[in-house]
Parts: C-alpha cells; structure tokens; sequence
C-alpha cells in the first residue's frame, strides 16, 4: 500500500488537472489508468487508495499465479514426453535465426512449440468449469431436441475439462498427451485464418483453456508469448528431465473445488547444456554479467 498510494494520488492529480477531455485523450494506457477510470464510475469508498490497490494486488495475482502455474504443467509434460524435446529445440533455433531473436514473428512462426502449450493447456486447464453464469429469469432453450427449461437462479457452466477429453471432438487419441497434435493440424491448412484459430491463444467452444466469448481471458495473447519465451529459455539452457523413481510419469495435478493445480511439490532435474555457451549469445539477447 505504501508503494501504490503515492502512484495512485499522482495519476489522480493528473486526472483532475488535465480534465476528462484531455484525460481521456492523453492518459497512461495502463492498469493503473483501467482502475481509476472503473473505480470513478463506482461510490467514495470504492475509489479510496486502499481499494484501488487491492484491485491492483488481485489482477497480479490472477496474472502471476496462472503464468507460473501453467509453466510448471509444460515442464512436467515436457519431462514425461521427452521425444518432443528435440524438436522442439530445433524449431526454436531455426525460426530464431530466421527471424532474428525475440522477435514477434519468431514467436508467432514456433508452431510446435505453440502446439505443445495448447496441448498443455487442454489437459490441464486451470478450472474444470467455465463461463458460469445465473439465470436473472426464467428461460427455456427450445433449440435442441426437447426444450430445456431453466428457472430463475439457475447456475449455468460449461464442462471444461470433459470438452478437452472429449473423444468426439479430439478423436480416439484424445486421452493420450500429443504435444504436436495441433501443429501437425495446422501445417496441412492453407488457409492462414483456419490455421490461427488452433493457435494456443485461440478460444472456441471446443478449447476452453481461456473461457471463450465475450468474457475470454484478455491477457491471453500477453501470456502465451510470456509462456514462449520462458520455454524457450529453458529448453535452450538446461536438459529436464523427471527423477528416475518417477518413472516417466509426471506428478499428479492438484484439485481444489473445480480448480486443478499442478503439484507444486513436485521434482524436475535441470541440468545446463554445453551449447548454452554459444546460443546465448548467438542472438544478442543474453548478457553474460546478467546471467
């Protein structure tokens, strides 16, 4: 709070003097501007400081710990699906020297890599059910075969977790980890748009690691790309693997009232490969003092 407070009373200082013309026309596009903009529209005790940086700790907060936890799922199925490691490594080299480093379309072009997190993403969801929604009145579905009638207060959630699973829409392998499933999917389109939309921050009502519709996760396309280049740092710097008493198998998830977390106490063994001293410059990206 100490932090924020100061923060927040200069950027409303800034608010008031330019106005809501010019405030509206040259304010910081960021969160902090999001907040105050949304607590305004809300009474006095919403927009106190303290509020507002309580808005600030709980967006971090979803932003962080999905980040951080999804990561861990990839490197668990990374470590118990090793065979897709190499080419993994390959792809990021090849698309990196061809697109000159961390750039956008680097990212944009690692199909594999971007196939391994969606694959990551359908088996380990972070909620099992998304877009709940309660009914405000009554309302009757009379598109299917028999109308479905729901009265007013009705919760209403779609099946995350048994849409991933499911064998109809992912065919018979739908049960099986198949890190390359969406690349090797895409690389047979030729339409660029059918393409994108298997892109691991693509929603449908098919794949619903993002919820979908209207309320879909809006730092998606932000954590995919955060997701890559930690991926990236990884599989280029270290060898991972699982301890041998595991056997190949990756710790089992976590499930704590529909929410599905990856075992945080589990193990991975890292070990920094020998070529880590070329590609670490090789690039540009890492400085040697940093490292």
């Amino acid at each position: 709070m100490k932090i924020l407070k100061p923060v927040f009373e200069e950027r409303k200082r800034m608010r008031e003097e330019l106005g809501q013309e010019r405030w509206d026309a040259e304010k910081p596009n960021d969160s902090i501007t999001w907040i105050i903009d949304a607590a305004m529209k809300k009474d006095a005790h919403q927009q106190t400081n303290e509020q507002m940086s309580w808005r600030l700790i709980w967006l971090n907060f979803a932003a962080i710990h999905t980040t951080s936890m999804s990561t861990l799922h990839i490197l668990y199925d990374l470590a118990a699906n090793p065979e897709y490691i190499d080419p993994l490594r390959e792809e990021i080299i090849a698309t990196m020297d061809q697109h000159g480093g961390y750039t956008k379309e680097a990212l944009n072009n690692m199909l594999k890599l971007d196939s391994c997190l969606r694959e990551s993403q359908r088996w380990n969801c972070v909620v099992s059910i998304v877009i709940s929604k309660l009914t405000m009145s009554d309302y009757t579905f009379k598109s299917g075969k028999v109308p479905l009638h729901l009265p007013k207060g009705t919760f209403v959630t779609a099946p995350a977790t048994a849409t991933h699973l499911s064998e109809e829409i992912y065919g018979p392998d739908a049960h099986i980890w198949k890190g390359f499933r969406f690349s090797e999917m895409r690389e047979k389109m030729t339409n660029p748009e059918e393409s994108s939309k298997l892109q691991a921050a693509a929603t449908s009502k098919e794949y619903l690691a993002f919820s979908h519709g209207k309320h879909a996760c809006t730092g998606r396309f932000f954590a995919i790309y955060q997701l890559k280049m930690l991926l990236i740092y990884c599989l280029l710097r270290f060898d991972i693997r699982l301890p041998l008493d595991r056997n190949g198998k990756r710790p089992d998830n976590r499930y704590i009232l529909g929410r599905r977390s990856a075992e945080i106490n589990g193990s991975l063994e890292f070990r920094e490969r020998k070529e880590w001293n070329e590609l670490k410059t090789r690039w540009g990206e890492f400085d040697e003092e940093e490292d």
